[in-house]
């Protein structure tokens, strides 16, 4: 499945969606890109604020899905794939591991994470590379990481920030850290609370309403350069809330890119 009017190639095009089916050490199997494309399929495109249609505006494309074996499979062809890509990349997960691949071929200065786990281990159960892991992973190549909404965290990672992280729990007040134009934003959707998006790898209470995430996303996309965007740990296997909240972050996203 890929998304409807999605009519340019990936180097024309504005925005180049491409869904990243990989699971592999979260624990939890699901169907994130295929259910976040059907969903916004069923969606109209009209933006009522700016009077403009979303696919007449923009030029959209549509890489399919990939399915990795592995890390090492995964990192390469998201390489490869990132490679045909001209404009503003929208990554559709698949586990958080994913954002990796694509900020090593995007190389953001600047990272915004919405997450309710830091996920800043060296290790998680031997594993360099893991869900658990990435924003460690991410810190050692972007100059300034800032990860809003943390609300689970362990002693070994509170101990061992890198000096270029920067932790935010209530995510109302990221707008304010950020410094410079240009930023690659992540979302992984445990950092809302569960009872928007239920079917996460790991939910964890007492999160954000959908309506406060998306003032504060809508506020960092109008006001800055997005390099690119990533949804990810959506681990539904059917359709259903979580992931008409997903592809509903994403329209939102693209809305604000008509000015």
């Amino acid at each position: 499945m890929k998304i409807d009017n999605a009519l340019y190639k990936p180097g024309e095009a504005d925005i180049a969606f491409l869904g990243l089916n990989y699971y592999k050490t979260c624990g939890e199997q699901g169907k994130g890109p295929e259910l976040i494309r059907k969903a916004m399929n069923t969606f109209g495109t009209y933006d009522i604020k700016t009077r403009k249609d979303v696919f007449d505006e923009l030029k959209i494309a549509d890489l399919g899905d990939f399915k990795p074996k592995n890390f090492e499979d995964l990192r390469s062809n998201t390489l490869r794939l990132l490679k045909q890509v001209k404009g503003v990349p929208v990554i559709l997960g698949g586990e958080h591991l994913i954002s990796l691949p694509v900020i090593e071929a995007l190389k953001p200065k600047n990272v915004l994470i919405f997450d309710a786990h830091a996920d800043l281990f060296e290790k998680y159960k031997g594993n360099k590379y893991s869900y658990a892991t990435v924003s460690k992973r991410i810190s050692e190549s972007a100059d300034r990481v800032i990860i809003a909404g943390v609300r689970d965290m362990s002693c070994e990672e509170a101990i061992t920030v890198p000096k270029n992280v920067e932790i935010v729990n209530d995510v109302r007040f990221v707008t304010k850290k950020l410094r410079g134009k240009d930023w690659y934003v992540s979302v992984d959707l445990d950092v809302l609370d569960p009872v928007y998006c239920p079917e996460v790898s790991t939910p964890i209470p007492f999160g954000p309403d959908l309506n406060t995430l998306t003032k504060v996303l809508n506020s960092v996309f109008l006001k800055h350069n997005i390099l690119g965007l990533d949804v990810v740990e959506l681990t539904s296997k059917n359709p259903g809330i979580s992931s008409i909240n997903s592809a509903g972050l994403i329209m939102q996203f693209l809305k604000r890119l008509l000015k």
